[in-house]
């Protein structure tokens, strides 16, 4: 019986061997990438959040509404919009909420975060 010779140096078979590795290889940046987009993404609809909400917040007191209810009216929609849940939502007003005294809405989404203030004024 004759024997082929073996040639130990050829490349069949490495295609399978060289696809996995590769994979890996461009797979590995993805998932940082997308924690980066996540957070991202969460930063991005805090502050549209807060700068809504705090919006609404002052037009509620403009308008002889009290702040925190049209705050609440307002951030129900704002966050489905941005199919977010928010984690903490804090308005305050400094010293009260009165004409001329500041009012700040901080608004967490996650782990970021998003403050806006305004002044406010009587209509």
């Amino acid at each position: 019986m004759l024997r082929l010779p073996v040639n130990i140096y050829s490349d069949r078979g490495s295609s399978p061997l060289e696809i996995v590795a590769w994979s890996v290889l461009l797979l590995l940046p993805v998932t940082p990438m997308l924690e980066i987009y996540h957070q991202l993404s969460d930063q991005l609809a805090a502050e549209s959040i807060a700068r809504h909400g705090l919006r609404a917040a002052v037009f509620g007191f403009q308008s002889g509404v009290e702040p925190q209810e049209a705050l609440d009216a307002a951030l129900v929609p704002l966050a489905k919009s941005w199919n977010k849940a928010l984690s903490a939502v804090n308005l305050q007003c400094t010293p009260t909420c009165t004409a001329g005294s500041l009012m700040h809405l901080e608004i967490r989404i996650n782990s970021a975060t998003a403050i806006q203030s305004a002044g406010l004024q009587e209509q």
